[in-house]
């Protein structure tokens, strides 16, 4: 089996590729960089072979002018928090929002689905 087969949304595979990315990053990051990815995926038909951490939403995935305001839209209701216009603006890849979201100090919820901000001590 080809590692880029460990990509693919196929529970099969993603326990693989689980167990290997745990190795590299938090549970917590692997949380939210799927649930980013699934975002990303529906809001602009993007197979998963086309998603890196460097992909770039309008050079890449050939985005129109309002497919990134969606987006963000999307991420603020899955993600439980707004994201201000000037902070948008600068999310050009998939990685800006991961680690954004990451920034933002996202609690998992317990059901998995849903998140709730909290502050830093």
């Amino acid at each position: 089996m080809r590692f880029r087969d460990w990509f693919k949304p196929d529970p099969r595979y993603q326990q693989r590729f689980d167990g290997l990315a745990r190795e590299h990053f938090s549970n917590h990051r692997l949380e939210i960089t799927w649930r980013v990815l699934a975002i990303v995926s529906e809001q602009l038909g993007a197979v998963p072979e086309q998603l890196r951490p460097a992909t770039q939403f309008v050079r890449d995935l050939k985005a129109d002018d309002l497919d990134p305001v969606e987006l963000i839209a999307a991420i603020e209701q899955e993600f439980g928090f707004k994201i201000p216009r000037q902070d948008a603006e600068g999310m050009v890849s998939l990685e800006d929002l991961v680690e954004y979201v990451e920034r933002r100090n996202v609690k998992p919820s317990a059901g998995g689905n849903a998140a709730t901000p909290h502050a830093s001590a």
